[in-house]
């Protein structure tokens, strides 16, 4: 039963593959249509192929895991589209990240890692007792939901991150907290 991860390998491989060749091509394309102006927001258009796999990925693995005499191929392939979603996902999460946010960087990557892990680490708790009451298609189908609205959610960042990130370099949100990393001093 070795085989099921197949489709997984091949579908991080697809995402590796399509992020090295299109992410910084893109960006670029996206800059010479703006006046040669770099955004940031520019990185976040990978996030069409997350929706066009993940989302139906999700919801149909529910439907596959519940369906008698379904050949274990269908449910490996989807999970492919799954991990080939969540890794183009990360990819776009922290190059985003890094290119609008480079001087706290090191801290928001921190921070994305953690909250992955300890959402990972949370979900050993509910997921089963979730799937056991609600059943397989259910769950799925609520978590290709709650994905679609992330992945939509990312047209808000497009629209809105430029006016964000000028907005918090004038107040200064992070340098009040006491949050923002100083220069080092060296003796």
């Amino acid at each position: 039963m070795g085989y099921i991860y197949a489709a997984p390998t091949i579908g991080a491989l697809l995402a590796y593959i399509l992020t090295l060749l299109t992410s910084d091509s893109i960006v670029l394309f996206l800059a010479r249509r703006n006046n040669l102006t770099y955004e940031p927001e520019f990185r976040i258009i990978l996030v069409i192929p997350v929706f066009l796999t993940g989302i139906p990925g999700l919801i149909a693995y529910g439907y596959a895991t519940t369906t008698p005499g379904l050949h274990w191929i269908v449910p490996s392939i989807l999970y492919g589209m799954l991990t080939f979603a969540v890794i183009v996902s990360c990819i776009v999460t922290y190059s985003y990240l890094l290119d609008a946010h480079r001087e706290v960087s090191v801290e928001m990557m921190v921070a994305v890692l953690l909250l992955k892990n300890f959402f990972a680490w949370g979900s050993t708790y509910y997921l089963p007792n979730w799937i056991v009451q609600w059943g397989p298609r259910k769950v799925f189908l609520t978590m290709g939901c709650i994905q679609g609205a992330i992945c939509l959610g990312s047209v808000v960042v497009w629209v809105w991150g430029k006016v964000w990130r000028e907005k918090m370099e004038r107040v200064q949100l992070l340098k009040r907290l006491g949050l923002k990393p100083g220069k080092m001093r060296t003796e």
